[in-house]
């Protein structure tokens, strides 16, 4: 017993420092917030270009050892760490990644993965077998290698490292056609493109989830912007996730934190609906890989590349404070 407490004294969470640099006010604010009550934290994050780095192989993604810990770590320490990537739950499975704790929405949401259970959130777009063979047939008469990467809901094309300016504009060219005529939408991304439903991309699928702890009233606003096929998604995302409960909403929300994790394009929706969520008074921090930049003007962080990702994740994950000790605030209310 008296090891025990020995042991606590020498505890190395909550020293409320971190090694990075914050970039705004409303970022600093947030971050304070974070450290001194991680356990009302939600961790929305990207995977590839954010966690690891984008390899010349997409199959083959170094997922290092110490990610998987520091996730482990903000899974024990924080209210929620999901994954929102265009990724299929079949790929995170196979790269040691559907981990304890840990919510995964993949392809952009259309797939949510939870305590080993996988559902689908949207419908399977009824011209997706068609779009897979004319992209092959045309990514082959243009003679254009990129590797096509067949999901459940929609397809992706790889492009290697050190491809041209213009060989990778003919692919995003071929697959902008390909989704115009088939009714899809298409997302480039850091080495990739993307088909997927129209209607469905991250901002959509990121103001889902994070409905669940804010309701409907916080983010009307920012939902009447979504297009028509736009919230035709989101109403079947929320029927699938659920309608919080409106007392629980108005007794909790504003406890919660947000942090999200980018680094291209797709991102960008994710960011502006934190800086609409800062104006409403929420702590969010935006975490940025270098490389996008109308994504690093919304950015809070500014990181390097994945490694900067994972030493941020380590910071907030050590140095937060722990429940049993003392805060700033004993009011119920976010600090």
């Amino acid at each position: 017993m008296v090891q025990f407490f020995l042991d606590l004294a020498r505890w190395p969470y909550g020293k409320g420092v971190t090694c990075f640099t914050v970039l705004t006010d409303g970022g600093r604010e947030a971050l304070e917030a974070i450290l001194d009550r991680i356990w009302w934290t939600i961790f929305l994050l990207d995977l590839d270009g954010s966690c690891w780095g984008v390899v010349r192989h997409p199959d083959e993604p170094c997922v290092k050892c110490q990610l998987r810990k520091e996730l482990a770590r903000l899974g024990r320490r924080s209210y929620l760490v999901a994954f929102l990537t265009g990724r299929a739950v079949a790929q995170l499975r196979k790269f040691g990644m559907l981990l304890r704790r840990i919510v995964a929405f993949c392809q952009f949401g259309a797939e949510k993965w939870e305590k080993g259970k996988q559902q689908d959130l949207v419908l399977v777009p009824p011209g997706l077998d068609h779009a897979i063979a004319e992209l092959r047939a045309r990514l082959a008469l243009a003679g254009l290698a990129v590797s096509i990467e067949v999901k459940r809901h929609g397809v992706a094309g790889h492009w290697a490292l050190g491809t041209s300016v213009t060989g990778i504009e003919q692919v995003m060219a071929l697959f902008r056609q390909v989704a115009d005529e088939l009714g899809m939408a298409c997302h480039e991304g850091t080495g990739v493109v993307e088909l997927t439903p129209k209607g469905l991309n991250k901002g959509v699928s990121s103001t889902a989830i994070i409905r669940q702890f804010v309701g409907d009233e916080v983010l009307a606003d920012f939902v009447d912007t979504f297009t028509d096929e736009e919230l035709v998604v989101y109403r079947q995302l929320c029927a699938h996730l659920g309608t919080p409960k409106r007392k629980k909403v108005l007794r909790l929300q504003k406890l919660f934190r947000f942090v999200y994790v980018g680094d291209s394009a797709p991102d960008v929706p994710v960011g502006q609906l934190f800086r609409y969520l800062r104006d409403r008074g929420y702590h969010v921090l935006l975490v940025v890989v270098a490389g996008h930049q109308p994504l690093e003007e919304l950015a809070d962080v500014v990181v390097g590349d994945s490694d900067g990702t994972l030493h941020v994740l380590r910071d907030v994950g050590i140095h937060a404070r722990p429940w049993w000790r003392p805060g700033r605030s004993h009011s119920g209310k976010a600090a």
